[in-house]
């Protein structure tokens, strides 16, 4: 199976660990994974350490980015969604998932949505017209879930223990 997944923001938190756990826990010979980032957040050195296949084309901070670049970064995810044609879109943020369901129109690539916030969780309930794309939504947590108006057959909680590397050092360092 051909994953193509999308991760935004491209910094080193939770959310980009999940994903990468997610990538290193699926057997290598049934999935093939492609990324989708933003350059120099960090996230895209964790994966090319990794050795996963991956490319950054979309704007860092694009909250502060005018929306004709923002628009030439999800144009490239296009392009490479319809040369890469995988099985499945795996949407790291939900707070994305409104370009994501523009990305695939017409190509009929079902979507994966991971939601690691309340926020996002509240996103969805706001925007129920993005549900139907979306075959499943994985939560961190049950309470990230109950905030989340979705249909209860497409919610899945998927607890996962996540300490960063850098956090690692710091408790193994001795205490002053």
């Amino acid at each position: 199976m051909k994953v193509f997944a999308i991760e935004p923001s491209g910094n080193v938190y939770g959310s980009e660990y999940c994903l990468l756990d997610i990538i290193e826990g699926t057997q290598p010979q049934g999935f093939s994974w492609h990324v989708v980032t933003t350059p120099g957040g960090g996230f895209d050195r964790v994966l090319a350490g990794h050795s996963i296949s991956f490319t950054a084309p979309l704007s860092r901070d694009s909250h502060t980015v005018p929306l004709r670049k923002k628009l030439f970064g999800y144009l490239a995810v296009r392009r490479e969604l319809e040369q890469r044609r995988p099985d499945l879109l795996y949407v790291n943020q939900a707070g994305v998932l409104r370009a994501a369901s523009a990305l695939v129109t017409g190509l009929n690539i079902p979507i994966v949505s991971q939601v690691q916030t309340i926020e996002d969780s509240q996103f969805l309930s706001r925007h129920p017209d993005i549900q139907p794309k979306v075959l499943a939504f994985i939560f961190n947590s049950e309470f990230t879930a109950s905030f989340a108006n979705v249909e209860s057959a497409r919610k899945c909680v998927l607890y996962q223990a996540i300490i960063a590397p850098t956090t690692r050092a710091v408790r193994a360092s001795p205490r002053g």
